[in-house]
């Protein structure tokens, strides 16, 4: 399956599970996850959100600009909790 497939199952209007894309495609749960994300790097606004539940695509680019800043904040959280380097040593990143 290449990633335009799986892109045909993801709606503009609501948020479709990763559970569901499974069901729907028979891929597992990693390999769906690695199509969304090469799907997104081809280019495609798709978002997340674990409180909706699933993936969509971006409305607006407003839409989309707030899921890339939040997603920003999570890896740079991330990264602070994982190498214990203070805040003020990361400029470039904060």
């Amino acid at each position: 399956m290449k990633e335009t497939e799986i892109v045909k199952l993801i709606p503009w209007d609501r948020f479709i599970s990763r559970a569901e894309l499974v069901k729907q495609t028979g891929l597992s749960d990693r390999r769906v996850r690695e199509h969304i994300e090469r799907a997104r790097r081809a280019g495609y606004r798709i978002i997340s959100n674990t409180k909706q539940g699933g993936y969509k695509f971006a409305e607006s680019g407003k839409e989309w600009s707030e899921f890339v800043a939040a997603e920003r904040r999570r890896a740079i959280a991330t990264f602070k909790r994982a190498t214990g380097i203070p805040e003020d040593q990361l400029p470039g990143l904060v």
